[in-house]
């Protein structure tokens, strides 16, 4: 069988990974929220799933539920479930009540994309990458820059998804938007693999980020604070913008190229799949 591997539907990893194993019958990889069409014509006994995050971590409609527990279902009989974090670990091993799942940290062509762009930053700029939801702290991440702005200029950008774009235009300007800013500010109070902050670094824009469990984890030298501290957050941004990280920049945007680039990330998933077979 064909393998395909989709990290939030990423083309170049998912090719990339097929590359690596041309000698092997494996498979199919793919994300959970994807299982149920798949399932129309694989069993899930052959599907090996990547899940983010357990989804009963946010309020869901009556047809969700529907729809979360077909899923549920078909995850308790999948070959083998992956997920990108050991915070993950916890949640959907319980979700699933099911114990043998595999760590193996995966996102997004952190590097791949970045190192095509060359723009020039604008000035005091900070931007906050995610949805307008609650869990993404975008209120607070106004709030942080409104407190910013009593002391020093500020030029606040808030971006969400480019739907309407497609993928590859979508990760394009996301990628602008992260080279023009300053600093990027991301309030989040949950997450599974929070690649975001992995992306700003490798685009040398400071991160400044919650102390959740997935960013100790992934992210242990990046600038954190409690995850509703405003007060926390706006020193850390100040901080930044007066330039006090930057000669941690390179440092850190090596740390992720080398943790989770491209080639680490096809690297430790051929592992992996060679390693069940």
């Amino acid at each position: 069988m064909k393998t395909y591997a989709w990290y939030y539907a990423d083309k170049v990893l998912s090719e990339r990974v097929a590359k690596g194993l041309p000698e092997l019958d494996l498979s199919l990889v793919i994300l959970d929220f994807l299982l149920p069409m798949v399932c129309k014509h694989i069993p899930p006994e052959e599907v090996v799933c990547a899940v983010p995050l357990a989804p009963y971590t946010r309020p869901v409609t009556i047809k969700e539920q529907g729809d979360l527990e077909q899923r549920r279902q078909l995850l308790r009989r999948c070959k083998r479930i992956i997920v990108p974090s050991n915070y993950s670990y916890v949640q959907v091993s319980h979700w699933l009540d099911r114990k043998d799942l595999d760590v193996v940290p995966y996102s997004t062509t952190l590097d791949v994309v970045a190192d095509t762009i060359n723009v020039p930053r604008v000035g005091p700029q900070v931007l906050f990458v995610g949805r307008m939801v609650d869990k993404k702290g975008s209120g607070e991440f106004q709030e942080i820059c409104k407190r910013v702005s009593l002391e020093r200029p500020v030029q606040m950008v808030m971006t969400s998804r480019w739907n309407s774009l497609g993928g590859e235009q979508e990760e394009l300007a996301k990628f602008v938007m992260m080279k023009m800013s300053r600093v990027g500010v991301l309030p989040s109070r949950e997450e599974g693999f929070c690649y975001v902050p992995g992306e700003l670094a490798v685009c040398g824009t400071v991160p400044i980020i919650t102390s959740i469990p997935p960013n100790i984890e992934l992210y242990p030298e990046f600038p954190m604070y409690p995850a509703g501290d405003i007060l926390a957050a706006k020193s850390l941004t100040t901080r930044a913008m007066q330039g006090e990280f930057d000669e941690m920049l390179p440092v850190w945007g090596e740390f992720v190229r080398k943790n989770y680039g491209v080639e680490a990330q096809v690297a430790r998933m051929v592992d992996y799949l060679r390693s069940i077979k």
